[in-house]
C-alpha cells in the first residue's frame, strides 16, 4: 500500500538536529576554477546562451537536451565519429536515440591525457590491507594496453563479456578500461556477494574470462574468497579463463594461508587460471602477444 510523503518538517525531525544543514561552500576560488565555470563561459562566448548562474543552466540542459549534449560533445572535444544523425530522436524517455550513427571508444577517451600529460597522476589508491600508491596516465596507460594484449590473446574481441569479481582496486579499473578497449562489455560484483548471486548475474551475460580476487580485507580480518571463486568458476559453462587477482601477496603477512599457485585448474573445473602479475609479464601460456603490448590503446574496430 503507498503511503503519502512526509512533509518537510516531518523529514527534518526524524533526520535530527542537524538535518539539512550545509556541510560545506565552495570558496570564490574554488567556483573560479571549477569545470562547469569554464563550461559556461564557454557557452557565453558565442557557442550557446548567456546564462546566469547553476540553476539557469540546469533548466536549459533539461528544457533543450540535444542542444546541452552537443555542446558538451564539443566543449570537452569528445574523440569518436559523429553520425549522421540527430543528437536526440524518439521520445518520451526512455525510447529515444542519442547521437544516431556515431562510435566513440570509452578508453579511448578516458586515457587521452596519457598522450598530452603521461606524468599527471590518474589514480590514487588506498587500502585497508595497507596497500597504497598512485599511478599516472601513463603507467595506467600502459598496464592497460599489457592488459588488453592479454585478453586478445585468450581470445576477448568486440562484443564479447568478460566479468570481474573484484573490490574497488587498481585491477579493477585497469581491467575495465582494457575490456572496453578491445569493444568488449563489462560486469563486475563485488567479492562480498556469495556465490549463488555472482552466478545468477553472471550467467545471463556469459562471459569469456573472469577477473577475480583471492580475498579481501574489511574490519581487520582477511575473507579468502578462492573458495567462491572455484563455485562460480563451476558454474559458467562458456568460461575460458580466470586472471587471479592476488590481493593476499599485497595484504602482507598474516593475511591468509599464502598465494594460489600460478596456473591451477580452478576447483578442478577445466577452465585455466592465470596469475594477474604473470599476465602483465607475457605470460607465454595466455597466447602470443600477450602482454606485449604498450602505450594507449587502440579502440576496437
Amino acid at each position: 500500500m503507498l503511503m503519502p510523503m512526509p512533509a518537510d518538517d516531518q523529514i527534518a525531525a526524524l533526520g535530527g538536529r542537524d538535518y539539512g544543514a550545509t556541510l560545506w561552500e565552495p570558496g570564490e576560488r574554488s567556483v573560479r576554477d571549477a569545470r562547469i565555470t569554464g563550461y559556461a563561459a564557454w557557452l557565453r562566448d558565442g557557442r550557446g546562451p548567456d546564462l546566469s548562474g547553476y540553476d539557469e543552466l540546469w533548466r536549459w540542459s533539461v528544457t533543450e537536451p540535444a542542444a546541452f549534449w552537443v555542446s558538451v560533445w564539443e566543449y570537452f572535444d569528445v574523440i569518436g565519429r559523429r553520425g549522421d544523425g540527430p543528437v536526440l530522436a524518439g521520445g518520451p524517455m526512455p525510447d529515444v536515440t542519442w547521437f544516431g550513427g556515431t562510435s566513440l571508444n570509452y578508453a579511448r577517451n578516458a586515457l587521452r591525457t596519457a598522450g598530452t600529460q603521461p606524468g599527471k597522476t590518474a589514480v590514487i589508491f588506498r587500502s585497508e590491507a595497507e596497500r597504497s600508491g598512485t599511478l599516472s596516465y601513463g603507467e595506467l596507460a600502459a598496464e592497460v594496453a599489457r592488459v588488453r594484449a592479454g585478453l586478445r590473446a585468450l581470445g576477448v574481441a568486440k562484443g564479447d563479456r568478460v566479468a570481474a569479481y573484484l573490490p574497488n582496486v587498481p585491477e579493477a579499473l585497469i581491467g575495465l578500461l582494457a575490456t572496453a578497449s578491445l569493444g568488449a562489455i563489462w560486469s563486475s560484483c563485488s567479492p562480498d556477494f556469495g556465490p549463488r548471486s555472482v552466478i545468477d548475474r553472471l550467467a545471463q551475460i556469459s562471459p569469456k574470462v573472469l577477473l577475480a580476487v583471492d580475498g579481501y580485507p574489511y574490519g581487520g580480518k582477511w575473507f579468502d574468497r578462492r573458495p567462491q571463486v572455484a563455485d562460480i568458476v563451476g558454474e559458467m559453462p562458456g568460461l575460458n579463463a580466470v586472471i587471479l587477482v592476488d590481493y593476499m601477496a599485497a595484504a602482507g603477512p598474516g593475511a591468509g594461508d599464502g598465494a594460489a599457485p600460478a596456473h591451477a585448474d580452478v576447483g578442478g573445473s577445466g577452465v585455466r587460471e592465470l596469475r594477474w602479475d604473470a599476465l602483465l609479464a607475457g605470460d607465454r601460456a595466455a597466447g602470443p602477444g600477450a602482454g606485449s603490448s604498450s602505450g594507449t590503446p587502440p579502440p576496437a574496430g
